[in-house]
Parts: structure tokens; C-alpha cells; sequence
């Protein structure tokens, strides 16, 4: 299969040949992919903020059901598909709906990847001395710079993901703190800070860079206190 990429505008979703029922397979993947968020972003969500990352959405198993005509076992299995390739992380909360990420959403939304396939993509072109350019030399550097500029960008998302599943832990701000120092790459793009460590338990160091915010630690001795006062 070719490498490349498309430009396809999220105003699809509108189009009636697009909305026909049921969905397929492939359909039903570019939906998903249509509709996560192209940033981080913060919601309000049965009465509560909620930072959802980039590449991430909230919705409900119903309401993916629905949209796509789908019946549950179907859906079922579908879903089951994403998760054991590891195209998504699916969690369910309590009061929050159904939180999803895409994976590898860097290496479908980069505007440099698809620049870098526009800038490639006429063959044969002529110089303005008359030669003829070869541009498959060209478009082997482009591939070559998408791969080397995004090996770790599937992985990211990941990361981020496991980070944010200890929302109910730690306040935002630290958490994303963590993620920022800890998913740094190293110089040639393809391992994030924390894949060079010789071991690595993401409880644990949440753990010990909590205790060593004092910003955490001052609010959790509030809120100890105020648990003291209230019984």
C-alpha cells in the first residue's frame, strides 16, 4: 500500500451518503478519528471540569451505537478489535461516559506530515533551467522524515492516556507536569525520557513526584484537615 496522506475536513461527518446507515469497519475508525479532540480541552460534564487530552473524546457505548446503526454485538466486537491492536483505549466512568483515545492520533493529524506529502507530491517537474527533477528521491526524504520526526508519536498519546487514568489521584496540573517531563524525547525521536529508564512503575513514580510537589502536599494536608474538622 502507498504511504501518504489526505486531507479529509471534519464537515464529512455532514454529508448524507456519509450518515447512511449502518456504517462500515472502516467507517466507523474515521469517525472516531473525526471526532476526538484536535487539542486539550476542558468540559463541563455532568456537572463536573474535565480535562479531555488531545487525540481523546467522551461519549457512551449508546451513542456510538446509535449513530452507526449498529447492534451491541457488533459493536462489541468491533470496539474489541480496536483495543487488542491497540488502536484505542476505551475507560468507563462512573458518572462520565465512555473515555476514549485514539492511539496513534499524531500520525493521522500532524499538518507537517501532510505538508511535507503536498510539497512531494508532482513528479517530473520541471526546473526553471528546463531539466527534468526527479521527485522520488524527494518523496523517499519525505517518508524518511515522517518516520524518523513521528516514531514516538503513537506511543505518546499512550503514554498520556495511563497518565490521565489517575485523574481521581492527583490534581490535573500535576499530572501534566509528569507528563511533560516524562514524555520528553531524546535526540533522534525515537524513545521518550521514561522508555530510557532502567525500570519503570508508573504508580509509583506518580507516587514519589507527588510527594515531592509541595504544592500537592500543602492540599493534601488541607484536606486532611478539613476531614478532621468535619467529623
Amino acid at each position: 500500500m502507498e504511504q501518504g496522506y489526505i486531507s479529509i475536513h471534519r464537515k464529512i461527518a455532514e454529508n448524507p451518503i456519509w450518515k447512511k446507515k449502518p456504517f462500515s469497519y472502516g467507517q466507523a475508525w474515521i469517525d472516531l478519528i473525526l471526532v476526538a479532540n484536535h487539542k486539550d480541552n476542558k468540559i463541563i460534564f455532568n456537572g463536573e471540569i474535565i480535562t479531555v487530552a488531545r487525540g481523546s473524546f467522551i461519549t457512551s457505548q449508546e451513542k456510538l451505537k446509535k449513530k452507526w446503526g449498529w447492534k451491541r454485538n457488533y459493536f462489541d466486537n468491533f470496539i474489541s478489535i480496536l483495543k487488542s491492536n491497540e488502536m484505542i483505549l476505551a475507560q468507563n466512568r462512573a458518572n462520565q461516559g465512555t473515555y476514549v483515545t485514539i492511539c496513534n492520533y499524531e500520525s493521522y493529524q500532524n499538518a507537517q506530515q501532510t505538508k511535507g506529502q503536498t510539497e512531494g507530491h508532482t513528479v517530473n517537474k520541471r526546473s526553471t533551467n528546463g531539466g527534468a527533477i526527479n521527485n522520488n528521491d524527494n518523496n523517499e526524504n519525505n517518508e524518511n522524515n515522517e518516520n524518523n520526526t513521528f516514531k514516538i508519536g503513537k506511543q505518546t498519546q499512550k503514554f498520556k492516556a495511563e497518565i490521565l487514568s489517575f485523574k481521581a489521584n492527583y490534581p490535573d496540573k500535576l499530572l501534566e507536569a509528569f507528563f511533560e517531563f516524562w514524555s520528553e524525547p531524546n535526540g533522534s525521536r525515537t524513545k521518550m525520557r521514561y522508555q530510557m529508564q532502567k525500570t519503570w512503575d508508573l504508580g509509583r513514580r506518580l507516587k514519589r513526584w507527588a510527594n515531592n510537589d509541595k504544592n500537592f502536599k500543602n492540599q493534601k494536608e488541607v484536606d486532611i484537615y478539613q476531614g478532621i474538622k468535619t467529623v
